[in-house]
């Protein structure tokens, strides 16, 4: 890997970012594991609470005692997600020190951030609007470019008619999942401002991402597009016994069983995928910093 004073990691590429990231993964993996284990243990935690709400409402038949009940977990939901969140944040900041060479104890990171779980909170609410605006404009932008392929591929004989038509279907779903990555590349790195830098809210994480990452945001987003094509594979395992199920009464053992072994792959599949996501956003941000600000960061 090519490097240099001003060039820490070599060029921002998709090679030397996951190369980075794995290396970092393996190293770190025991205290990213636990961190993992306590983000997921505070969302199942938020699940279980749903069971009391729903033992009310079957048992009371009661609709303003439900609706108490209902808001209730809504908060034990949000204390739980808020808590989920800042786990994934000491994942990120514990491997953004490795790589300032300024490593910290997994208990050391976890009370820097102990108080920053409402940011985190706030940056995935904020996060969450932003995603499904460009949700609905990327869907806009397929269905607009769609409908046109399928006027014109009215007014052609066929098969000309059919290929102009499968041509603007492709050429809208290419258009829908580039508008995503787009823009998700300008807030790829958002919990680290938070982790790191202690931004002051999810709004100013977001600002800060975008000015870090609009200068490489193409580059990034290919760092996006190569992870999630690796992690697509292990997504269609875990997903294979749900398919048994298919067709069967939803009581049959069957069915039971097929979405019991879905959900625990879906588990473990989470354990092992949010450290290297966050592995990755700490690398790239690491990168930004030292390239863009000439930052004292050195692998």
């Amino acid at each position: 890997m090519r490097k240099s004073a001003s060039d820490p990691i070599g060029t921002l590429s998709v090679g030397n970012v996951i190369n980075a990231a794995v290396s970092l993964y393996k190293s770190n993996f025991s205290d990213f594991f636990a961190l993992s284990l306590r983000s997921v243990g505070w969302i199942l935690l938020s699940l279980v609470g749903l069971i009391p709400v729903i033992v009310v409402a079957g048992a009371l038949n009661n609709v303003g005692i439900t609706v108490l009940a209902a808001v209730a977990w809504l908060g034990i939901f949000a204390f739980c997600w808020a808590k989920s969140l800042n786990s994934r944040g000491v994942v990120a900041r514990l491997a953004y020190q490795q790589l300032i060479n300024q490593p910290e104890s997994l208990l050391s990171a976890s009370n820097e951030l102990a108080n920053s779980h409402w940011k985190f909170f706030g940056l995935g609410l904020w996060l969450s609007l932003f995603i499904i605006g460009i949700y609905i404009l990327a869907s806009l932008a397929t269905g607009a470019l769609v409908g046109v392929g399928v006027f014109i591929s009215t007014q052609l004989p066929n098969p000309i008619g059919i290929i102009i038509a499968a041509i603007f279907i492709l050429a809208g779903i290419v258009v829908f999942f580039w508008i995503l990555l787009r823009f998700y590349s300008y807030w790829f790195v958002a919990e680290l401002p938070i982790a790191v830098e202690r931004c002051a809210g999810g709004l100013d994480a977001i600002g800060r991402s975008r000015q870090l990452s609009a200068p490489f945001s193409s580059r990034i987003l290919m760092i996006i597009l190569v992870g999630v094509l690796i992690v697509i594979p292990l997504n269609i395992i875990a997903t294979i016994p749900a398919f048994a199920g298919i067709g069967q009464p939803p009581t049959s053992a069957i069915y039971i069983i097929s979405q019991v072994v879905n959900l625990v792959l879906s588990i473990l599949l989470e354990l092992f995928l949010m450290p290297f996501w966050q592995v990755i956003k700490s690398v790239v941000y690491f990168d930004l910093r030292s390239r863009l600000e000439g930052a004292d960061l050195r692998m």
